[in-house]
């Protein structure tokens, strides 16, 4: 059987803080873009703008609009039409 190919990741100097808190690196997808997988909680966080990068280097956060959570299969997704930053928030078990 052959093997998949994918996309090639390279994590960065920079991580970012997850709404539950946790620190979470941020990994370079080869041409393609930045991505977050928080491992607490499952959160996903997608972004293409290499300058938002400077917010987390001077401890900031990636997008201080906080745009409204909206139901998604899996969970809740959000959308920063200012910063254009994706997020996924996974449903855990026994959260609504």
């Amino acid at each position: 059987m052959p093997k998949k190919k994918g996309v090639k990741k390279t994590l960065t100097q920079f991580s970012l803080t997850c709404s539950c808190g946790a620190k979470v690196p941020v990994i370079e997808l080869a041409g393609k873009g930045y991505m977050a997988h928080c491992a607490g909680c499952g959160t996903l966080t997608f972004f293409h703008n290499p300058s938002l990068l400077a917010r987390l280097g001077f401890g900031g956060e990636l997008c201080p609009h906080h745009p409204e959570r909206k139901p998604c299969p899996g969970g809740l997704t959000s959308w920063c039409d200012i910063c254009r930053i994706r997020v996924f928030y996974r449903n855990r078990e026994g959260e609504k």
